[in-house]
């Protein structure tokens, strides 16, 4: 899910879920318009645009894959976590190598290295974990959040493609869960 936030829009973030995070990766990159014209038109940006991703779970105990990206864009290349006071973003002269990874759970050797893992299946008390609705950061003005998530067949996603989402707003729901 792409969620586009204009410079009209509401630019704080919000948990979309109950999910956990466990690894975080800064790619310091260009910042190319992200508004969704020029992406129709422009390979690449999500990809080659500054970016922080992070990388853990949600649903519980059975752990499903939940990834965020916060992108950057046109003059916004500043991307604030609440929970992560390390990433700085919009850097004149980055510092080398461009990407910058930190792991919120102890051993964890790169942003997929733990959940692939089935030796390390079991939540730590290291990870950080997010409620449904809590703020978890801001853009200094418009920009993009991209969303993965690993769901079951009875997953059903209640927006439609083009559709506005407000803070609050139902997007998917589990059959027996919310």
């Amino acid at each position: 899910m792409v969620i586009y936030l204009s410079p009209g829009d509401y630019h704080r973030f919000h948990s979309p879920a109950i999910h956990t995070a466990r690894y975080r990766r800064h790619i310091a990159g260009y910042l190319s318009p992200v508004k969704p014209a020029y992406v129709a038109n422009h390979r690449d940006v999500f990809k080659n645009n500054e970016r922080v991703n992070i990388f853990g779970d949600w649903s519980g105990s059975e752990r499903l894959f939940f990834f965020l990206s916060y992108v950057g864009a046109l003059n916004v290349g500043s991307i604030k976590l609440d929970f992560d006071q390390d990433v700085l973003t919009n850097q004149m002269m980055p510092k080398h190598p461009y990407m910058f990874d930190k792991a919120y759970v102890k051993d964890q050797k790169g942003p997929l290295s733990n959940f692939l893992d089935s030796t390390t299946n079991k939540a730590s008390c290291e990870e950080i974990c997010f409620e449904k609705g809590q703020m978890t950061g801001r853009f200094e003005m418009g920009s993009t959040i991209v969303l993965i998530w690993e769901s079951s067949s009875d997953t059903h996603v209640h927006v439609n493609e083009g559709e506005k989402v407000c803070l609050g707003q139902k997007l998917v729901t589990i059959k027996n869960k919310q």
